[in-house]
């Protein structure tokens, strides 16, 4: 029997759906998940098109459209795929593509150009369809901070253009066989980079070659806006097409209004984000984009992006998308923000913290209701595309609440007070979600220490040059025995093994490999590579890529970009020294580690103390800048000794857990050196 394929029609189907994602594992854990959940999740993201398909009164699969996904939002004319979920027992027939096709007709009906998708690149089944219809990736294979690489696809708009004028270009008119993915020539064949263009002025594009009854047809669309930019027919310019000229891609803010709070820079752009920095920090230390109202998806990591009027006064600044009238008023010692919507319609504030290292305190009429290292996963709870599931266990009314973030290292503390609105949330990385009828705002009070960026400059240790050769399962290894113990080097790869005393510190199947959230084949326990910019506030500290490893030097110290393994003098402790210089977008020298077996993890806190976690099945992750990892047979201390801005960001996954070490690159050779101390039970 063939599945039927629906959109829902009211609130029990909405009761279905929930239950049917609860069957198969789909959205936040626990019973979180119900019909009225699901309708306000569907709000806050933007749903424009889902759809069911049910089997003997049995719901099986979904799939949906809407405005954001992963607290992105789309371009105007394109929406985010995702949603797509189907019951094991139909997982190897043909939904799938019914789905993709059905809802693609509906798509190109509405005029939906363009799509995208976030995918977890493990997901085995689910990827190859993504290319298979028609999505790919413009940056490369590298998973973001929450483990997704996002996919696009112009499809929609080349297939509308091509409809629209067939006659012209092609010489026929296209029935509706010819309007969806399955036309797409070897579509079994293509990757996930398979037509990608880049054009002049830096614009991307994909190019799609169609297989129709006697014609060949290769369009290429602009990614920006889905726009067809190049058409050729049997090889052959297609007659009466004239391409529009490429635009600069998208435009490069700039900032219209900067002020001084303080040691703080309180800064607008023309698009009508805030942003508050600190000489102490890394990075903003929070970053505001302009309030949305009505349906519009607030999304903090690429928000909606429109023009905006900036009106720069004395002592306060206004600005207007049309929608939404944001007022900044100057206090003796940060801002007062209130933003009102113009037809009374609700209005969403959606600040995003830049402290990674900090303490999280919130308050109900000056009494503490909860205060804690930040752990994101757990305070705050993180709900990445279900955030509206966390008003049960994370929403209280904004009157009479206060949230304060502080970082006792920096000396930097940010406080949200006097919270005016209806709601707010405390949820992924949000300063505070912020929402009310018509008008909604808060102060932002900024304190900070003189205090000067981090920088580690004491190092007494020598580069290890004592290698032999070796072979560990048929492959070629390096290893030497020093008074740290001994140690096991890929050095195509990284370190394989670490043993002190007839104890193994850490490990590695190595030459085999294992998975760890979106990687699947990492085969060492710890690598050094070059990374992006950590306080990107689209990406964040994406996870590691091949391509960007740095090669191990077996040799003595030098400034060539290299890792090495280091002793220090009257110590057992084992350091690791990076050297490497900044390059377009490798700003970080990031030393991966992965455990698989860790107990508790111990932090040090945003005021220098230790906070001990458990390693419990749920994931999260934390920023710290020294920690340590209990293990079968003791303690493993990581510490920073000298470099720029280190920090160290823990993610726990049920497959274990995954270590990165950061510190900032310069111009010229930086070096960055970690000590890492045994301390056996």
């Amino acid at each position: 029997m063939s599945a039927d394929i629906r959109e829902p029609t009211g609130e029990d189907d909405l009761d279905r759906v929930a239950a049917f994602f609860v069957r198969n594992g789909y959205g936040p854990p626990g019973d979180a998940m119900t019909g009225a959940v699901l309708g306000r999740v569907f709000h806050e993201r933007g749903v424009r098109l889902f759809l069911i398909a049910e089997e003997r009164g049995e719901i099986v699969a979904t799939i949906g459209y809407a405005a954001m996904s992963g607290r992105r939002v789309a371009p105007a004319g394109q929406l985010f795929a995702g949603m797509f979920v189907i019951a094991p027992s139909h997982r190897s027939g043909m939904l799938a593509g019914r789905l993709f096709t059905d809802s693609f007709e509906r798509l190109v009906a509405s005029g939906v150009r363009g799509l995208r998708v976030e995918v977890d690149p493990a997901n085995t089944r689910a990827f190859p369809l993504y290319v298979r219809v028609g999505f790919r990736a413009l940056d490369g294979m590298t998973p973001d901070e929450d483990g997704y690489v996002e996919l696009v696809s112009v499809l929609p708009g080349v297939t509308a253009d091509l409809l629209n004028n067939a006659a012209t270009w092609t010489g026929r008119s296209l029935g509706g066989g010819q309007r969806n993915w399955r036309s797409i020539r070897s579509s079994r064949a293509q990757s996930v980079d398979s037509g990608i263009v880049r054009r002049p002025r830096g614009v991307d594009a994909i190019r799609y070659e169609f297989e129709l009854p006697g014609l060949l047809v290769s369009a290429t669309g602009r990614v920006n806006d889905a726009a067809l930019v190049a058409l050729s027919v049997n090889d052959s310019p297609a007659p009466g097409f004239a391409p529009p000229d490429d635009n600069d891609g998208a435009p490069r803010t700039r900032v219209t209004g900067s002020r001084a709070v303080g040691d703080f820079t309180v800064a607008v752009d023309d698009r009508g984000a805030l942003v508050v920095s600190h000489p102490a920090h890394l990075g903003p230390v929070v970053a505001d984009p302009h309030p949305v109202a009505g349906a519009s998806a607030a999304g903090p990591r690429r928000p909606l992006s429109r023009p905006v009027l900036v009106d720069i006064a004395v002592d306060s600044w206004r600005i207007d998308d049309g929608d939404v009238e944001r007022v900044v008023e100057f206090l003796p010692s940060g801002v007062r923000v209130t933003a009102t919507s113009r037809d009374a319609s609700e209005v969403v504030g959606y600040p995003r913290l830049g402290l990674r290292v900090a303490h999280l305190t919130l308050l109900r009429d000056g009494t503490e209701v909860h205060s804690a290292h930040a752990v994101r996963g757990r305070w705050p709870v993180d709900r990445v595309d279900f955030e509206a599931a966390a008003d049960a266990t994370s929403s209280w009314p904004a009157d009479g609440a206060e949230v304060v973030w502080s970082d006792g290292r920096s000396g930097i503390t940010v406080a949200a007070t006097r919270l005016r609105g209806r709601r707010i949330r405390l949820e992924g990385g949000h300063l505070v979600r912020l929402s009310g009828e018509g008008t909604a705002g808060y102060d932002l009070a900024l304190t900070a220490a003189a205090r000067s960026a981090f920088e580690w400059t004491e190092y007494d240790g020598r580069v290890i040059d004592t290698w032999r050769r070796s072979r560990r399962a048929l492959a070629d290894v390096i290893r030497t025995t020093t008074d740290a113990g001994t140690l096991t080097v890929a050095p195509d790869a990284g370190l394989v093994e670490w043993t002190r005393d007839s104890l193994t510190v850490v490990s590695s199947p190595f030459p085999s490999g294992r998975s760890i959230g979106p990687l699947t084949t990492v085969s060492t326990a710890l690598w050094v590579c070059a990374q992006p910019d950590r306080t990107d506030g689209d990406r964040g500290a994406v996870w590691p890529a091949d391509d960007a490893r740095v090669p191990f030097q077996a040799g003595g110290e030098c400034d060539e970009a290299g890792w090495s393994l280091v002793t220090f003098e009257g110590t057992t402790d084992l350091g690791l020294r990076v050297s490497a210089r900044a390059e377009e977008r490798k700003q970080e020298a990031v030393v991966f580690l992965m455990l698989a077996r860790v107990k508790r993890v111990a932090v040090a806190d945003a005021a220098g103390g230790r906070v001990d976690l458990d390693v419990p099945p749920g994931p999260w992750r934390t920023w710290t800048r020294e920690a340590g990892f209990h293990m079968d047979q003791g303690w493993l201390h990581l510490a920073p000794v000298c470099g720029a801005s280190p920090e160290i960001l823990i993610r726990s996954t049920p497959q274990g857990v995954l270590i990165a070490a950061y510190s900032r690159l310069s111009s010229k050779p930086t070096a960055t050196v970690w000590r890492f101390r045994w301390e056996a039970s």
